[in-house]
């Protein structure tokens, strides 16, 4: 499974950059060797971290399934297909995110990530060939180990 943070960020929130890259490359590494089911193999969270005076610049996007999705590259130029891709967007409290230290922060994002399962399992009907309580149970396990933060 192909999972991926997309984090757009403000400036006041540049500090934090590390500490979003590295919950994001760790995601990644660990999903890319797990199965759940043929009718989802990739999942990519917006994380959206912008002073709600942006949001209209900045919108959270309705949750997205398809079962093709076809773009062109911006880094190579070349035409990418995708199958079985679900997009969604998640917005953790700007001024909370702001003031926090990058240890926070991590949890924040964390928590965030793990709450927002509920949009995939509220759209489990379009991928019934997925293992949403798997996935779910991954994400907690991935999150609390490799970031030390325990969930109840």
């Amino acid at each position: 499974m192909e999972f991926g943070l997309a984090i757009e960020m403000d400036v006041s929130i540049e500090r934090l950059q590390s500490v979003l890259a590295d919950i994001a490359i760790k995601l990644k590494k660990f999903f890319e060797t797990k199965e759940y089911g043929n009718d989802l193999l990739s999942i990519f969270v917006g994380v959206i971290l912008t002073h709600p005076d942006s949001s209209r610049l900045h919108p959270i996007r309705k949750p997205n399934y398809r079962r093709l999705l076809k773009y062109k590259s911006s880094i190579t130029n070349e035409k990418v297909e995708m199958r079985n891709v679900f997009q969604y967007d998640v917005r953790p409290d700007y001024e909370v995110f702001r003031n926090v230290n990058s240890v926070a922060a991590r949890q924040l994002l964390c928590k965030a990530l793990l709450e927002s399962t509920a949009v995939i399992e509220a759209r489990k009907a379009s991928f019934p060939d997925f293992d949403v309580q798997k996935f779910k149970a991954d994400l907690r396990s991935c999150l609390s180990r490799l970031h030390r933060v325990h969930f109840s």
